[in-house]
């Protein structure tokens, strides 16, 4: 009995050492799993940052190309009194077998609060004299929305009229 009990002890500890070396292996790996997911999330963030940083990147490389190649031009709006960006002012010379060819399409995006039919007006009577020219076109076309009421109110005031197309 003594010797099966010796041998039940010795069992008794390999199979805690087993258990034990067990624990600590699936420990080591629960750890590994854990450290791993922790590096995939930076990972996917950083390269989340970089793709960003890349599309930057990729779109002003687009515009300046565009510029290069006459496709359209973009101009950054600037509020002088206040030192800030308040709109885009974008311009390409339109070449087409219809209506518009040989026209400059005009975009305007301003601010909310620069949608009023005085700012729009001093924007455009800065732009518009020296468009014909730089964009070699007969004519200046932009799309204004109906409810645009301050804007189309701007443009008739410098000439624009509306056509239904």
């Amino acid at each position: 009995k003594d010797n099966n009990t010796e041998n039940d002890n010795s069992k008794a500890e390999l199979i805690i050492s087993i258990k034990t070396g067990a624990t600590i292996i699936i420990s080591i790996i629960v750890g590994i799993i854990l450290i791993f997911t922790v590096f995939t999330i930076l990972i996917i963030r950083k390269r989340r940052n970089n793709s960003t940083k890349e599309k930057i990147e990729n779109a002003i490389s687009f515009w300046l190309q565009s510029y290069e190649t006459k496709w359209f031009v973009r101009w950054t709006i600037i509020d002088k009194t206040i030192s800030k960006a308040i709109g885009t002012i974008e311009m390409f010379h339109r070449t087409s077998d219809d209506d518009f060819n040989d026209m400059g399409v005009l975009r305007l995006d301003l601010k909310s609060d620069c949608e009023k039919s005085e700012v729009i007006q001093e924007i455009l009577c800065l732009f518009i004299p020296s468009a014909f020219d730089l964009f070699d076109c007969v004519e200046i076309i932009s799309k204004v929305p109906i409810y645009a009421v301050e804007r189309i109110d701007a443009v008739q005031r410098l000439g624009f009229n509306a056509k239904e197309y």
